[in-house]
């Protein structure tokens, strides 16, 4: 099962697409730390067995919900492996996320033109 649709399936137990709800669901400890300028939050697998997220108390709701996110896939993929996210990790997923519904806005409306076309 391609991460994604790990990440669908997950969301689904727990009700509602909330990385925070997500977070809980899996047994990881979210925290709340200034962190300062550069790290945005990281994940931490704790020799101890306890996951944790540590977000940057500085970030706004939204740039939490996506670290968070972002935290979370990396869980699933690697929760063995510690990771730290800066802004610029933040930035490009916000940036690649942009590019993509505007792709996919693209790809709709040529085929609702071929649609249109092949009506008249």
């Amino acid at each position: 099962m391609k991460l994604d649709e790990q990440l669908k399936s997950l969301f689904d137990e727990v009700g509602e697409r909330c990385p925070y709800k997500l977070a809980q669901h899996l047994g990881i400890t979210l925290h709340y730390l200034d962190l300062g300028e550069h790290v945005c939050g990281f994940y931490q697998n704790s020799p101890l067995g306890g996951r944790y997220i540590v977000l940057n108390s500085c970030l706004d709701m939204d740039e939490m919900q996506t670290t968070t996110y972002l935290l979370l896939q990396h869980h699933q993929a690697h929760g063995e492996l510690n990771l730290s996210l800066g802004w610029n990790d933040i930035s490009t997923f916000k940036r690649v996320e942009r590019e993509s519904v505007k792709y996919l806005r693209m790809v709709v409306d040529a085929f609702l033109a071929i649609k249109a076309k092949k009506q008249t």
